[in-house]
Order: C-alpha cells, then structure tokens, then sequence
C-alpha cells in the first residue's frame, strides 16, 4: 500500500525490537528511507548508534516519550535530542507525545497536546541545542511536513 499510495509507513516499536533490522524489511521491499518511520525509538531503543544509523540513513525518527516519567525523566530526553543535532541529523526527527485520555487537558489531563511547545521547547532551547525558533521551525514545521509527504518529491 504504501508504495501505491506513496504514504508513509509509521512502524510502531516495542522494546526488544530491533529498529535497524525492521527498517531492512520495508526497505529490502522498495520503500524509501524517506518514507519510514520509527516510532517510540527515545524509549524502546537503548542504542543511540542505532538511532544515529536510521537517521544517516534517511530514516525518521519519531520521540514521543516526552514528559512520561514511567520511561524515563526529561533530562534523558533532551540529551537524545541533543545528540542528533549535534551530528546535524536533526532534519530526520519527529516530535510527539505519546498521550491517552488521561493526558489530554480537554478532558482534564495533564500535560496535554500543547506541553511540547509551552514546556518542551523552552527546556531545548535553555539546554543551548538551539534557538527556539528554529526548533519550532525544524521539528514542529519542516520535518512533519516532509515526513508526511505523499508526493513523489
């Protein structure tokens, strides 16, 4: 399907999965790097040589574990981030938030759909990874609308 329809493929990851190794399957398949995306890799994937060799590869990186302390705390987050921009693989990386009904704030939840650019974003950009702006720009902007893509560019 995903070849027909050019529509990305989102691989949802559990710990113990080996994230290189299900990149192979869809790639030894012909789909584009470009066009797969490995989710939850901030808590399911312990190797960060394997996040770098995903992204080198053009594979996306999807992080959603942000602010779910039952996986682990922000600090440990921020510096999986800051890793790959220091190799400049930023542009192959997702934000998200991995959330229930529980977290939502429209049913009372916290922290809610908006913790990333409220509270995330400043956290980042006082870590000096970046500015703000362009952490907005790069991973809430350009990367999912790259990553999202159904065109044939």
């Amino acid at each position: 399907a995903a070849l027909k329809t050019k529509a990305p493929i989102m691989c949802h990851m559990e710990a113990g999965a080996d994230c290189i190794e299900t990149a192979d399957f869809f790639l030894q398949r012909g789909i584009p790097s470009k066009k797969i995306i490995m989710c939850h890799l901030d808590r399911t994937e312990p190797l960060i040589q394997k996040h770098w060799k995903l992204a080198q590869g053009g594979v996306w990186l999807e992080y959603d574990t942000i602010a779910r302390p039952k996986y682990h705390d922000i600090g440990y987050e921020i510096e999986l981030i800051r890793g790959i921009w220091e190799r400049g693989l930023e542009n192959k990386l997702l934000l998200s938030l991995d959330t229930t009904r529980n977290r939502l704030e429209s049913y009372g939840g916290s922290p809610g759909l908006s913790y990333i650019l409220r509270e995330f974003v400043p956290m980042l950009q006082a870590s000096n990874i970046c500015d703000s702006k362009t952490i907005v720009q790069t991973l809430m902007i350009n990367n999912p609308s790259r990553a999202l893509n159904i065109r044939d560019d």
